[in-house]
């Protein structure tokens, strides 16, 4: 016998994806990954401009440090051949005048620029050396000033002895150095701020 045939419109069975919204079971999945969140622009900038504000004020703090502290007036000089004081008389006058108003009396014999390591200072003895007295100056460029680093201006003076007993600034702090048994420093500040030496 043979088979009947099948009619024209008989469906024909196709290989392929299974009807009905099914998934092949040899397609691969794909895997949906999330991306990461952007970093937030505003607190970026922001973070930005408090690193620039601190490297400013770093800036400003160090050149601070490196920048002389000193009144107007010129005391002095410095070149390749040493050191000379300008108008000797004049401040060797307007120092006694502010250091017998303050307590310490004295009569200014001389007055000459001492310098030790990198520190100048003026320095003045009494009539008889009992009394040595310095002040600290600046050198900034080739000239010598009066210090204002400490907010005023600072006069040391070492008295007791005729010999040694001379100021001397080490390590950053003023002493009596070679001191006799009746060696003793006293220091006078300017509390109005102002200079000792005028113009």
């Amino acid at each position: 016998m043979t088979s009947p045939k099948k009619p024209k419109n008989w469906p024909s069975k196709k290989k392929g994806k299974p009807s009905g919204g099914g998934r092949d079971n040899n397609t691969p999945k794909k895997t949906v990954t999330s991306k990461e969140p952007k970093k937030n622009s505003a607190a970026l900038t922001v973070a930005i401009q408090h690193a620039s504000i601190l490297f400013v004020a770093l800036v400003l703090f160090m050149f601070s440090c490196t920048t002389p502290m000193h009144y107007a007036k010129v005391i002095g000089t410095v070149d390749a051949t040493g050191s000379t004081i300008i108008d000797a008389a004049q401040l060797q006058q307007q120092w006694e005048t502010w250091l017998n108003s303050n307590g310490v009396s004295i009569k200014l014999e001389s007055i000459t620029l001492m310098k030790e390591n990198d520190d100048y200072a003026l320095v003045a003895t009494n009539t008889d050396s009992s009394t040595v007295v310095a002040i600290e100056l600046v050198l900034d460029g080739d000239q010598l000033y009066e210090s204002a680093a400490s907010g005023g201006s600072i006069t040391v003076s070492c008295s007791g002895c005729t010999a040694g007993c001379t100021p001397r600034k080490e390590h950053g702090l003023w002493i009596c150095k070679y001191p006799c048994k009746a060696c003793t420093k006293t220091e006078t500040v300017t509390d109005d701020g102002k200079a000792i030496f005028q113009p």
